[in-house]
């Protein structure tokens, strides 16, 4: 997949067809389900480094390589395969009723936050809650982790799954308190606590045995997206919602594209401060004079949680030579070139590599609603077939590494282009290394399913 090219066009015919993926309520109920997932197993979070890889059982094996050829071995692999999460609405819960507020400033700023009533803390019991503050100063309250829980393993499993949402801005207030009666019903509050950036920000808390929602977004539907994921993951338990706020608010744009440590960025954000937090982190990353910054302000739209991450993101793909992606109407895609490369002659997943696609975990286990293409090459070494087949071998045990980290198999496709796309000269050993690797095109699963 070459720099100049749509990672998201052409690719039906290699995609599966879930149409679920279409459906915004799923989106959120998906979300659920990883954070989860993962709190049971906490494998892999912001490039944790510590997956290992599932490709044992794809070695391969020559039979037809010349002696003296740069890579020998290649075997054909099938395509990703596997079943989704089959999440649906609960058909019993019927949606809260969301009201705009009609004097809302509409703004996104304090003095909408100040209109929007958090549930009360209980004060007695155990309880857990998770607020997500986009007005507070990332590392000053911007998501806080609050309760009583009774024992040590629900702490941790609560702390693992707001990590897994919200680091590195999770401030932590947990208490155990052993005196505390056992409460299963808060086995569901590491599968919930998570999904407050689906609408923009708030306080989701479990507390006798209901879970009580305070939430401030740009649109009811998100609101009511939200409603259905609590209630599906609440394994029964109520879903009440103690406040709203409607701000009304248009979605912002955001583009980067990064070529040899050359960053550009696009787009409008809701203020100027945002513009410095975006092109802050960049230029911490790649240096002042590497950064083109062609932000505008466009006051009608709304903040949201990833433009807190974005720094870190932007220190996490330095591990990639160039990259590109967009931001949306709420919607992660683009596509990665280079940064996973092989030995000749192999499939084998390096350490180096390992810590790049950690990256890739996190990305896919963030958003349930992207899907990831992952295109396998090799250099001009060899027969054609064989590198058609290596190359997507190659591909292969980089989504079963995925697998391995607990990302589900139906949102990841393998593909191999052989040597028909080489990024560097054959001729030169150099040149063939560049070209023995994998690119990613990923986004929202429905628009790579066509």
């Amino acid at each position: 997949m070459r720099g100049d090219e749509n990672p998201l066009q052409d690719t039906t015919e290699y995609l599966p067809r879930h149409r679920w993926t279409q459906n915004p309520v799923v989106a959120v109920l998906m979300a659920a389900a990883i954070v989860a997932l993962l709190a049971l197993s906490y494998r892999a979070s912001g490039g944790s480094g510590d997956q290992t890889s599932a490709a044992d059982g794809g070695s391969i094996v020559s039979d037809s390589v010349p002696s003296g050829e740069d890579e020998s071995g290649g075997s054909d692999t099938e395509g990703a395969t596997g079943s989704g999460l089959d999440a649906t609405d609960d058909e019993d819960s019927a949606p809260l009723e969301i009201e705009v507020d009609a004097d809302a400033s509409g703004d996104g700023g304090p003095e909408g936050a100040s209109l929007l009533e958090p549930p009360p803390a209980p004060e007695s019991g155990p309880y857990v809650s998770a607020t997500l503050d986009l007005d507070a100063a990332p590392g000053e309250g911007l998501m806080v982790l609050a309760g009583r829980v009774p024992d040590q393993a629900t702490a941790e499993a609560v702390l693992r799954a707001a990590e897994i949402s919200y680091a590195p801005f999770v401030e932590s207030q947990l208490e155990i308190d052993e005196t505390l009666a056992p409460a299963p019903w808060l086995d569901v509050a590491p599968s919930v606590i998570g999904l407050l950036p689906s609408v923009t920000d708030g306080t989701i808390m479990v507390a006798d045995e209901r879970i009580l929602l305070s939430a401030r977004s740009p649109n009811p539907d998100y609101l009511q997206n939200l409603q259905g994921g609590l209630a599906l993951f609440g394994q029964g338990l109520s879903v009440e919602l103690v406040d709203s706020l409607v701000t009304d608010l248009d979605p912002p744009l955001f583009a980067v594209q990064v070529d040899q440590a050359s960053v550009t960025l696009d787009g409008f954000v809701p203020s100027q401060a945002v513009i410095e937090l975006l092109a802050g982190g960049a230029e911490a990353a790649y240096g002042p004079d590497q950064v083109t910054n062609n932000l505008t302000v466009d006051d009608s739209t709304y903040s949201s949680f990833w433009m807190q991450t974005m720094p870190g993101i932007f220190q996490l793909f330095r591990a990639f030579p160039a990259y590109k992606f967009t931001v949306e109407d709420g919607q992660f895609s683009g596509a990665i070139q280079g940064g996973v490369n092989f030995a000749a002659d192999s499939t084998e997943i390096t350490p180096e590599a390992a810590q790049a696609l950690d990256i890739g975990v996190a990305i896919l286990a963030r958003d349930p609603s992207v899907g990831m293409l992952v295109t396998g090459h090799t250099d001009s070494q060899g027969p054609d077939e064989y590198n058609q087949n290596l190359s997507l071998s190659r591909a292969q045990s980089v989504v079963d590494y995925f697998v391995a980290g607990g990302i589900d198999s139906a949102r990841l496709v393998a593909t191999g282009a052989g040597e028909s796309q080489p990024v560097a000269d054959n001729e030169t050993a150099d040149g063939r290394a560049q070209n023995r690797r994998v690119e990613f095109a990923f986004g929202p699963a429905s628009k790579l399913g066509g």
